[in-house]
């Protein structure tokens, strides 16, 4: 996954807070998942509708679960770009086609949507926390393993909420999979550090 596309995403200002305008976030899902698409010569198109359902959906499961930033922010930011991939992944507005021979030729081929959702969430992520926090997660090389995208596409079937522990697991934090979706059981939240 490409760390050029997050240090990008640095030089826009309050980028936490702009991602959660719609049109902000349109723009750049559209610019960063065309960005990863081209890198692994995949054809993409984006259904505006799908797109905003997933926005709203994940601005609900925001909200709601806010409180938790108080607790950990570095954690909840890591959180957030997880759900947000849930919801992507849920409303799946990102319609693939072409062949893969860029970065994760395997992984882009297997499962394209997931590839390209994970690789934005992941770009989120990062530039997110390089902006706020100087730093970004290092990614595990067990995401170049096929055989997790093998384990994390056929468990994202039976429960979609599983994508969160699967991205937890792919910037290296101990996942949380008996309640996923709950920011407050998260193992950084029940460890409940200083606010950072």
């Amino acid at each position: 996954m490409e760390l050029d596309l997050a240090h990008e995403l640095t030089q826009t200002p309050d980028l936490a807070h702009r991602l959660r305008r719609l049109s902000f976030f349109d723009h750049h899902f559209r610019s960063n998942v065309a960005a990863i698409a081209a890198d692994n010569r995949l054809k993409v198109s984006v259904d505006s509708v799908l797109l905003t359902r997933a926005f709203l959906a994940w601005g609900e499961d925001f909200t709601r679960q806010r409180a938790a930033a108080a607790i950990n922010r570095h954690d909840y930011i890591v959180f957030t770009a997880g759900s947000l991939l849930v919801r992507l992944l849920e409303a799946d507005p990102v319609t693939v086609g072409g062949g893969s021979a860029g970065s994760s030729p395997e992984i882009a081929a297997f499962w394209p949507q997931g590839f390209v959702y994970t690789g934005y969430c992941l770009t989120i992520l990062q530039a997110v926390l390089l902006q706020e926090y100087g730093e970004s997660p290092a990614v595990p090389e067990l995401i170049d393993d096929l055989r997790v995208w093998w384990s994390f596409r056929e468990n994202v079937g039976e429960d979609l909420a599983s994508a969160l522990g699967f991205f937890d697991l792919f910037v290296g934090i101990q996942p949380n999979w008996a309640f996923p979706t709950v920011a407050a059981q998260r193992p950084a939240m029940r460890a409940r550090p200083a606010v950072q």
